[in-house]
């Protein structure tokens, strides 16, 4: 929703800054603050890597698509307007930090 409610004219970064209730210029300016998405991924998780994953999820399956004629644009699918009026259960992957795991072992070693 938070696609279609920026009218498809934004990227993956700013589209999940939208969800998190985020404030920043283009958001102020572009009134994206009064919109019904804006800060309701704060409920799940204040997390900005674990929403940029989401998108790219949704990516991933197709329910989003990258616009070919604007770098960095995303807008919604077909099938993605089909899942928003025909919601149904979707499994997600968590993004592992893997530079946060070499630095846990790097300190452990230095122990």
């Amino acid at each position: 929703r938070a696609v279609v409610q920026t009218e498809a004219r934004f990227g993956l970064e700013h589209i999940a800054q939208v969800l998190l209730g985020l404030r920043n210029p283009h958001i102020d300016s572009y009134g994206h603050d009064g919109l019904p998405v804006y800060g309701q991924g704060k409920a799940l998780s204040g997390d900005m890597q674990l929403w940029l994953s989401v998108l790219r999820q949704c990516l991933l399956n197709g329910l989003l698509e990258k616009d070919i004629d604007s770098i960095g644009l995303i807008h919604i699918t077909e099938k993605g307007i089909d899942f928003i009026e025909n919601p149904q259960r979707m499994t997600l992957t968590k993004d592992h930090d893997f530079e946060a795991e070499k630095q846990e072992e790097e300190d452990e070693e230095k122990t």
